[in-house]
């Protein structure tokens, strides 16, 4: 009988076709361990990520690869640009919490995880600086005209560094992002524990009143953010917290008078409340924007 020759295949639904911002998120992630232990080898990741089926084949996917390759090869280069020297000596991700410093803060744990981010102690006679790095593959600045820092994506490099240096340990904060690398020397330690006092009791106290503040990127864009983005992550917070919308109601029901400002005693409630939580990360942001105290310095990747 007659053989017809096949029609070509139709893409299979799970096949990739291209790489979108998620993606490449995602891969940033996976390469990052290796990177902190001095073992990322781009090439064979991507190769790895291929057989997987996570990558786009033909000549899209080699091209889009290729890319890849050059990002992470430049985030490797800019670690290693920081200071950062995988294994002299051993780096930590967890930090001892003082005595003194659990008495005088009920609930502070006596080990704090360093959740994302490493510590190098430096000395010993290694080569290696003293540091707390954050790998990151989300950029540090919105895009735009004016840009702005992502403050949720620097909110917990501040926390984290604020902590080891009320612990005894003030050592640089290296960010090393995918769209710039940051550093940022250490407040003294002093000031350091004034601001984990302030940050601590307003948390406690706000457990006590059962409206458990969370720490994630919607809390902090309600903080932060326009009043448009604040209202959006308001009723985000209120429609999942049963909690929260007990306490703070819903955005829509508060004063936002005239449209981009907020008014009112809800309005201003909040305000008191995100200064006593966010103030000393606030005013840490500002020190980067002015130059001041934090000494940061951005490179473009």
């Amino acid at each position: 009988g007659a053989v017809w020759r096949s029609s070509p295949r139709p893409p299979a639904e799970d096949e990739v076709l291209s790489i979108d911002g998620l993606d490449r998120w995602r891969i940033h992630e996976r390469a990052a361990q290796p990177l902190q232990t001095g073992t990322l080898d781009a090439a064979s990741l991507l190769d790895r990520l291929g057989r997987e089926g996570r990558l786009p084949l033909g000549a899209p996917g080699r091209l889009q690869r290729l890319t890849l390759q050059a990002e992470l090869e430049d985030w490797a280069h800019r670690v290693v640009s920081a200071g950062w020297l995988p294994g002299a000596p051993a780096p930590s991700t967890t930090v001892q919490v003082p005595q003194d410093l659990q008495q005088s803060l009920p609930g502070l744990p006596a080990i704090w995880p360093l959740k994302g981010f490493v510590l190098q102690p430096g000395g010993d006679g290694s080569q290696a600086r003293a540091c707390l790095l954050r790998l990151t593959p989300r950029a540090l600045r919105r895009s735009g005209g004016q840009p702005e820092w992502r403050d949720e994506a620097l909110v917990l490099p501040w926390w984290n560094q604020t902590l080891l240096t009320a612990c005894g340990h003030p050592v640089p904060l290296v960010v090393v992002a995918s769209d710039r690398s940051l550093e940022v020397p250490p407040t003294d330690v002093e000031q350091a524990r004034d601001a984990l006092r302030r940050v601590w009791q307003a948390w406690r106290d706000n457990l006590q009143d059962r409206t458990p503040w969370p720490a994630d990127a919607t809390a902090v864009r309600a903080a932060f953010g326009t009043s448009g983005q604040q209202f959006q992550a308001l009723e985000r917070l209120g429609e999942r917290d049963p909690a929260w919308r007990r306490q703070w109601g819903r955005a829509r029901d508060w004063s936002w008078s005239p449209p981009g400002e907020g008014s009112g005693p809800n309005v201003a409630a909040w305000q008191a409340a995100t200064e006593r939580i966010y103030g000393d990360f606030r005013r840490w942001l500002g020190d980067l924007d002015a130059g001041g105290r934090s000494g940061s310095q951005g490179e473009e990747a």
